[in-house]
């Protein structure tokens, strides 16, 4: 049985089979959080109940998510 190279074309930017995995993993998280954030304050928006703190809480949490994850990636293309 032929084994595949661990680095090289096959893995694009990303250095393992388990960074590609990672890289996976957060990307589906991060556009869960998102969907979710926008249909809570979707779903406020049509039932008309006002923003509490809680909301406006949870939109923080997801825009710092944003640079966390992009540095998080980076971190996992320069891990060879």
């Amino acid at each position: 049985m032929e084994k595949l190279p661990v680095h090289g074309p096959a893995y694009g930017h990303l250095a393992t089979p388990h960074a590609v995995a990672a890289f996976v993993t957060l990307i589906v998280f991060v556009v869960v959080a998102t969907l979710t954030v926008f249909l809570r304050f979707y779903s406020r928006y049509i039932v008309k109940i006002s923003y509490t703190l809680q909301d406006w809480l949870v939109l923080i949490a997801l825009v710092m998510l944003f640079p966390l994850t992009s540095v998080r990636v980076s971190v996992l293309s320069l891990h060879r």
